[in-house]
């Protein structure tokens, strides 16, 4: 859990925010609505990484600044201030609850109702399959390249491109009207 004093115009309110993520801004949709117009819809976000938190900044047009220095993302520690246009949360508490994988024990024990131990099967209670790297193989089908159809006059110096089919020639000789 984080514990944040938010000092944003009259007297300043204590915020305990057990989330994984905060959304900090002016939208309505946030975890920490600012009313401050130098702050942006979606100007920040707190995450919690393991036992830490780190606040990241969203592309904001006035920035996120963490102890006065102006940072697109920061570690944060208990006594951190954060400013975000005229508004300034201080991070009062950090609780350093038991992360979710701290909760897991080393030695894991798998018990049946019925039975107290585990069972591992051996080669008489188990079909043996066999199979070849032959089997397993997928090939691709063969394709074959189609042949460009070839153009009349191709290859000729000075053909000119090949008359189009269904056209008649022009009658009499060049230049002539």
């Amino acid at each position: 859990m984080l514990t944040l004093i938010l000092k944003e115009g009259a007297a300043p309110v204590t915020l305990q925010l057990g989330d994984d993520v905060i959304a900090i801004g002016r939208s309505k949709e946030n975890n920490i609505v600012l009313k401050n117009i130098k702050a942006s819809r979606r100007h920040a976000r707190i995450e919690r990484i393991g036992a830490t938190y780190q606040i990241t900044d969203l592309g904001s047009g006035n920035g996120t600044k963490v102890n006065g220095k102006k940072v697109d993302f920061q570690a944060l520690n208990k006594g951190d201030e954060i400013a975000i246009g005229d508004a300034r949360l201080t991070l009062k508490a950090i609780d350093e609850g038991p992360d979710a994988m701290d909760a897991i024990d080393d030695e894991i024990k798998i018990q049946d109702e019925t039975d107290s131990e585990l069972k591992i099967a051996d080669d008489a209670d188990t079909e043996k399959i066999e199979w070849s790297e032959a089997e397993t193989e997928v090939q691709a089908p063969s394709v074959k390249p189609k042949a460009a159809p070839a153009k009349p006059g191709a290859g000729k110096p000075g053909a000119g491109p090949a008359p189009k089919p269904g056209l008649k020639k022009p009658l009499g000789k060049p230049g002539q009207k």
